[in-house]
């Protein structure tokens, strides 16, 4: 019961690392959005 519970808990500490790095990658134009556009 116990290894169950520390497996499952690595696999979430894993899948929320994932998670953070793709979010990181795929939304990083996010951070560089000042709310102008290239126009004016």
């Amino acid at each position: 019961m116990l290894a169950a519970i520390i497996v499952l808990a690595t696999l979430g500490k894993l899948s929320d690392g994932l998670l953070a790095s793709l979010e990181k990658r795929f939304l990083a134009w996010r951070d560089t959005f000042n709310g102008q556009s290239r126009e004016g």
